[in-house]
């Protein structure tokens, strides 16, 4: 049985939703070969990108990530930035410990990236695996 690993971070960012949008593919990792999914609520509050890459890595069954911005209703100005990633493995973690431990450095190197680029902005961000016997 594989295991099912999730990565969250969210943020509160001082930029007005429209500024991220454009700015949030450079702050993500996208694989070159996804594809790519983006879907705007009609209010223009709202804003999600969702990936899956086209071909996966040895090991990996399932794999998305999704990132969704909103503004926040009384803060023009301020938006919530939230992406996760989640992934199945169906081989052994020994197998997989290289993806997996890559993924969480992605994340983490998104948090930072937010949390530079956008002076102020506190980034939470967890990471936890569900199935299976063990933890990695």
């Amino acid at each position: 049985m594989g295991l099912t690993h999730h990565h969250y971070g969210a943020s509160l960012i001082h930029a007005p939703i429209d500024q991220l949008r454009r700015e949030i593919h450079g702050i993500l990792y996208t694989p070159l070969h996804a594809t790519l999914e983006e879907a705007i609520d009609r209010t223009g509050t709202t804003y999600t990108l969702s990936y899956r890459p086209a071909t996966g890595a040895p090991g990996i069954v399932e794999y998305v990530v999704t990132c969704t911005l909103q503004s926040v209703a009384d803060a023009s100005q301020a938006t919530v930035v939230e992406w996760r990633r989640v992934y199945r493995t169906a081989a052994p973690v020994c197998q997989v410990q290289s993806f997996v431990s890559a993924q969480v450095a992605q994340d983490q190197a998104i948090a930072t990236r937010l949390a530079a680029k956008y002076r102020g902005a506190e980034v939470m961000y967890i990471d936890y695996t569900l199935g299976g016997a063990g933890a990695l």
